[in-house]
């Protein structure tokens, strides 16, 4: 028994030195003690506090927000919200769209487009009501010297709510308008050659109150209307018809045994445009297009 507890007592003094050493050198190579939590926190709101100092005093625009906060244990961030002021000089859009719309208004009876307009007025008024809607031909565009007319099939909507300001241009604000300014931008035609119009000049509903497309009856009650427009169009030499029902009722009018036509003009018929399905928006707009330029080329 004596012997065991000399050899304990031996062996603890022998491995004490050893142990010191072995930590003191790891303690003098490890990282020094992280400093408490308040401390962090402290530090990290000092630097928030610089940084906002700093973006609302460097930044030459005056009006500015500053976000900072942390993420985790570790990672701080400031966001600068800079409020950017509306863009001057050239640059600067002149009229907004209903002061365009409101310039061609007060155009309507320019001379080339005096006797379309004409016509669009004495369409408004017949049918099952008194009045009705029918938008005035744009006088930006060919008027009676057109030698293209691009025929879509009833009023849009927007146009409709215009009321005395809707007009049938590519200038309208819908995605029917947009397609066909970028196919004729696209074809060559230019702006002064072509005049827009509807193949039944006034706006559809069933009796629930909902728009809806033409039918043979609506196409054969506008077939006069369209007559008239053809005789105030003496140098037409294309119809571009957009859609089954133009393309029906144009063909319905040339066609028809009491149709007065002096000149017959081309006729190509391409889908329409609509937004509802995107390939066959591609090949639709793409047709557009190549008949336009057949336009282009015949004016």
């Amino acid at each position: 028994m004596l012997f065991v507890g000399w050899l304990r007592a031996f062996s603890s003094r022998a491995s004490s030195p050893s142990r010191e050493r072995s930590e003191r050198p790891r303690r003098a190579r490890g990282r020094p003690p992280k400093p408490p939590v308040e401390e962090l926190r402290a530090r990290r709101a000092t630097s928030a506090h610089e940084s906002r100092r700093s973006a609302q005093t460097s930044h030459p625009i005056a009006s500015a927000n500053v976000l900072s906060g942390t993420v985790g244990r570790h990672v701080s961030f400031s966001v600068r919200c800079v409020e950017v002021p509306a863009p001057t000089g050239s640059g600067e859009v002149s009229a907004t769209l209903g002061e365009m719309t409101e310039h061609k208004r007060s155009r309507v009876d320019e001379s080339h487009v005096h006797a379309l307009n004409d016509l669009a007025r004495s369409l408004r008024s017949g049918g099952e009501r008194s009045e009705r809607f029918v938008p005035w031909f744009d006088p930006d565009g060919g008027g009676t010297a057109s030698r293209v007319l691009v025929l879509m099939e009833t009023p849009g909507p927007r146009t409709v709510a215009a009321g005395d300001l809707g007009f049938s241009s590519e200038d309208n604000e819908d995605p029917t308008a947009a397609a066909l300014r970028e196919a004729r931008e696209g074809s060559g035609l230019v702006r002064s050659a072509y005049v827009r119009w509807n193949v039944v000049p006034w706006p559809l509903y069933d009796d629930s109150g909902r728009r809806r497309p033409p039918v043979v009856a609506d196409l054969d009650e506008a077939r006069p209307a369209l007559s008239a427009l053809l005789g105030l169009l003496p140098d037409l030499e294309l119809v571009v018809a957009v859609g089954s029902p133009a393309l029906t009722g144009v063909m319905r009018l040339l066609t028809s045994s009491d149709a007065v036509i002096d000149r017959l003009p081309r006729v190509l018929g391409v889908p329409h445009p609509s937004p509802r399905n995107a390939r066959q928006q591609v090949e639709a707009r793409s047709r557009l297009r190549r008949a336009l330029a057949v336009g282009a080329a015949l004016a």
